[in-house]
């Protein structure tokens, strides 16, 4: 029997680590069925190439993946408290706050390669912290204010309520929670998993284009962020829509 090299193979359990659970393992076997990708079988375990990797991105990009339009959206640091301190709720990737603020952000994330990916993007003035939003690490009303650009839609719906109650524990009186969020209509389809939307953010002096996707099992509103905000005890003090995104403002009463 030829014996196979599996030094730059993953079994399919680890490519569905790889792309942090986007395939399942019964996908990765049919693009194997139908030769869209290329797989090995040793031992009674299939195996893909790290090489067909980029072959597994294309695929999400095509076959699971639902793009809306590309919009864009234009950031002051004006526009937002930047006297006081901020805390940046998934300031990770692209780190749009810490770059638009600097010092005076705090921004959480639960993944250390976002911090990473956010320092090679530009933001290398906010103080990164690695915490989860549903259980806040700070005391009552240390914050000035409070953003989540485009982050809330990667937390479950059923714990939204626990990061709204959070937000309004660690704020001070008036302080305002800023969101920026997309819009994600009911999934009708049955072909597309994934929704998302691409964005050229414009920020003071420099454009970021990137992209935002979750799983597509859930209706996601403007107006079900509201009624998390009242139920919070927020009051609302500003709302925006724009085709498929939406900017709220909340205050702490």
């Amino acid at each position: 029997m030829e014996k196979i090299n599996l030094e730059n193979y993953l079994n399919l359990e680890e490519v569905v680590n790889e792309f942090q659970g986007i395939f399942s393992i019964e996908m990765l076997l049919n693009y194997i069925e139908d030769k869209k990708i290329a797989g090995i079988k040793h031992q009674e375990e299939w195996y893909i190439s790290r090489f067909e990797l980029p072959k597994l991105k294309e695929l999400f990009i095509t076959e699971t993946l639902q793009w809306v339009n590309q919009q864009t959206i234009i950031l002051k640091s004006s526009s937002l408290n930047n006297e006081g301190r901020v805390l940046d709720i998934g300031g990770g990737g692209e780190g749009v706050i810490g770059q638009l603020i600097g010092r005076n952000v705090v921004s959480i994330d639960i993944s250390e390669p976002e911090f990473k990916e956010a320092r090679e993007n530009g933001d290398n003035k906010s103080l990164k912290i690695i915490m989860d939003a549903r259980e806040l690490k700070f005391l009552d009303e240390t914050f000035d204010s409070a953003t989540a650009f485009f982050s809330l839609l990667y937390i479950p719906l059923k714990d939204l309520s626990q990061v709204f109650r959070e937000v309004y524990r660690v704020l001070k009186k008036d302080g305002i929670f800023t969101i920026w969020d997309l819009m994600i209509p009911e999934n009708f389809t049955n072909k597309k998993n994934f929704y998302g939307i691409k964005l050229e953010i414009e920020l003071d002096g420099k454009t970021i284009e990137t992209g935002y996707a979750v799983k597509w099992n859930k209706e996601r509103t403007m107006n079900s962020y509201l009624k998390l905000a009242k139920k919070t005890k927020f009051a609302i003090s500003n709302t925006k829509k724009d085709r498929n995104i939406f900017k709220i403002q909340i205050k702490k009463t």
